[in-house]
């Protein structure tokens, strides 16, 4: 079988740090300049790595963006850093829980959505005048693909890479079954 290539575009995990957060201090510290929605929350992009860092008052710190588990863990670094350094007590080594990985994945073919979508219309949505992708849920899981007529795959709902690569096997496998079990009828006139 040849290696199917994916790249992770965005994990979205967090912490809970247990501790109340002050959302002003947090802001001052972290050189936010962006607040946004009620004032039980804050936003703010790191730089390097390129992470959006969402502040919760309740002691919740979300990331999102993250490309690998490298650059979530510098995040998590960076600002528990410079929390702590402001006077806020933030565990070194807090675990964090993997909410979202958003991967997509080039299959280098074409995709006859309208019949893949009629094989396997429990699991699949289609509907190209609303959208020009085909929706397939995984059954009895939160993973979900987007497929595209041009071979190109989003997936989401992945906790770890397991998944991600579970997820697009398994997909590939079913393209693969519903293109095999077509039948070919040459309709020229002799």
């Amino acid at each position: 079988m040849s290696k199917m290539k994916y790249i992770i575009q965005s994990i979205l995990a967090a912490i809970r740090t247990e501790t109340r957060l002050d959302l002003s201090l947090v802001g001052q510290l972290m050189h936010a300049t962006q607040w946004h929605g009620p004032p039980h929350m804050i936003s703010f992009r790191l730089d390097t790595p390129k992470v959006t860092v969402f502040v919760y008052k309740s002691g919740i710190i979300a990331f999102s963006g993250a490309r690998s588990e490298e650059e979530l863990e510098q995040a998590k670094t960076i600002v528990r850093t410079s929390l702590t350094e402001g006077g806020i007590a933030i565990p070194e080594k807090l675990p964090h829980t993997v909410w979202n990985i958003v991967a997509t994945a080039n299959l280098n073919r074409q995709i006859d959505l309208e019949s893949l979508s009629a094989r396997y219309f429990d699991q699949m949505i289609y509907d190209p005048e609303s959208f020009s992708g085909a929706i397939f849920r995984e059954k009895h899981s939160s993973l979900t693909v987007m497929a595209f007529g041009s071979g190109k795959l989003v997936l989401v709902g992945a906790k770890n890479r397991d998944d991600v690569e579970s997820l697009l096997r398994h997909f590939v496998e079913l393209l693969d079954r519903s293109e095999s079990r077509m039948t070919m009828v040459d309709e020229s006139t002799e």
